[in-house]
């Protein structure tokens, strides 16, 4: 029994120290495995950490890269800026430079201009005594003009007496021995009358037309003239120009009518001073011929009521021919004019007269030898 006891004891105590080493060798196996996760735990994270760092450095790497090529074109603009700087510098320096010299020709005109004034303020100092002495003059000069106006009005009498006694002299000279000229026109031509559209004579319905027609010229009158230029006077005209037109009357006309000749003749004189060409010289007792051609439209206000012509009425035109002639004499700067209206008649047998006389129907010729000039007596007619 002793030995059993003390086997159980034994077996006891053998199984207890079993029983602490396979608890001793779990809990070493729980810590080598909690230790292996740990461990695993911890290498990832070095290595999560490791990457981080490689990336990080791979960043500052970059930004390295980065600052040295920043650093680079920053020394590369610092140098351009530097150099800009140089040129400037240059530039301001030559400025100063050339202010300098600048300044140096100012100094100089300056002392020009010092000079200049302080000579002109001699010169005018040397003036005043001169006006001084001018003045002086000029009280004495007044005196003697004084006395000259006193002599001058003297003989400005004188003077306007024996002006007047020249005057009337030659005037008198001018009335008595100037020269005169004296205009008497002659038939040249026949009167003839054309269709202007187709440049021949009239038809009869282009007559009828041009009759009943209210404000289209279709037709017109043509002839040619001879204006015999006489100097009647006593000394030589000289300029000789003269210049005409053809006028139309009617049966119809009256003496207040002749206005318009009037006003005529007054634009003629004014034409034949400002014509061109080539002027004449008439010595006392000279004749000379002016051959004048006129081509005129008739108006249809031209155009006399018809009058009764073997038979039957047929339309008509009075003509007038409208003119002035220009001239000089001797030293005479005046122009003198000789102005004229003359009225174209024709032929015609004396129970025909008087209307048919002075109407010249439309569309039919009258020759030369037929045609003759009488003076307007109501006015148009004069000289000077």
């Amino acid at each position: 029994m002793p030995g059993s006891e003390n086997d159980l004891r034994s077996f006891r105590i053998s199984n207890i120290k079993d029983i602490g080493e396979f608890v001793f060798a779990a809990v070493l196996a729980v810590y080598g495995v909690f230790g292996y996760y740990l461990l695993r735990d911890q290498w990832r994270v070095m290595q999560q950490q490791t990457r981080l760092m490689q990336h990080q450095t791979q960043v500052m790497e970059r930004q390295l890269t980065d600052a040295e090529r920043s650093a680079v074109e920053s020394d590369k603009t610092t140098e351009r800026q530097l150099r800009i700087l140089e040129n400037q510098a240059t530039s301001l320096q030559a400025m100063a430079t050339a202010n300098k010299q600048q300044a140096v020709v100012a100094a100089g005109e300056a002392e020009s201009l010092r000079s200049q004034a302080e000579s002109l303020h001699t010169q005018v100092d040397s003036l005043q005594r001169q006006v001084a002495a001018m003045t002086s003059q000029a009280e004495s000069l007044r005196a003697v003009a004084e006395a000259n106006r006193t002599m001058a009005g003297a003989a400005s009498v004188n003077a306007e007496a024996a002006q007047r006694v020249a005057l009337t002299s030659a005037q008198q000279l001018e009335i008595t021995d100037r020269a005169w000229i004296q205009v008497t026109p002659s038939a040249t031509g026949p009167v003839e009358f054309m269709a202007i559209e187709s440049g021949s004579r009239p038809t009869p319905r282009e007559i009828a037309t041009a009759n009943s027609s209210e404000d289209r010229e279709t037709i017109a009158v043509y002839t040619t003239a001879r204006l015999w230029l006489t100097n009647t006077g006593r000394s030589v005209a000289t300029d000789v120009r003269t210049s005409s037109i053809l006028m139309f009357g009617s049966p119809r006309i009256s003496v207040d009518a002749s206005e318009r000749f009037k006003q005529m003749t007054t634009t003629m004189c004014k034409s034949a001073v400002e014509l061109i060409g080539s002027s004449n010289t008439l010595f006392p007792g000279d004749k000379i011929p002016q051959y004048v051609t006129d081509f005129q439209p008739i108006s249809p206000a031209d155009i006399a009521p018809s009058v009764a012509v073997s038979g039957r009425k047929e339309p008509s035109v009075e003509l007038f021919l409208v003119g002035c002639t220009t001239y000089r004499f001797g030293n005479s700067s005046v122009v003198h004019h000789t102005w004229f209206t003359h009225r174209i008649g024709k032929r015609t047998e004396p129970k025909r007269q008087p209307f048919e006389t002075w109407s010249f129907v439309i569309g039919k010729q009258v020759r030369p030898q037929d045609l003759f000039f009488e003076k307007w007596l109501y006015g148009g007619n004069g000289a000077d």
